[in-house]
């Protein structure tokens, strides 16, 4: 299954959506370089895509120390609010909905319901 990166950029790419992607630093041993990697690109949203490619992204040796806090703010929102797996997706699908989330990479069915409509 393609990351939800690539799964929402039609909805994305249409205007119908808008994300934000709040980077956190879990699954393996060099994901919070990596994390910490992407929050000091040059241009993170460029770095995000080439990463959900596939493309490989050097964890840093020397890590900012500002993008250190962030990132350990982020793990401790993450903690917080009882998470424990990645992607996890929070959307609204109406004015007055309650806000509902998805962890784990969506199916094509909760995928349509998160986006609020079917693929454009």
């Amino acid at each position: 299954m393609p990351p939800i990166f690539e799964q929402t950029r039609p909805w994305v790419e249409a205007g119908k959506v808008q994300l934000r992607h709040i980077m956190v630093g879990v699954l393996k041993k060099d994901s919070p370089q990596k994390a910490i990697a992407l929050l000091a690109a040059d241009d993170p949203i460029q770095a995000l895509r080439k990463h959900q490619r596939g493309d490989e992204i050097a964890p840093l040796d020397k890590l900012p120390r500002d993008k250190e806090d962030e990132l350990l703010a982020n793990n401790q929102l993450m903690n917080s609010l009882g998470l424990a797996a990645t992607p996890v997706t929070f959307y609204q699908t109406g004015e007055n909905e309650r806000l509902s989330v998805t962890q784990g990479a969506p199916g094509e069915e909760e995928l349509v319901k998160m986006m609020g409509s079917p693929k454009p």
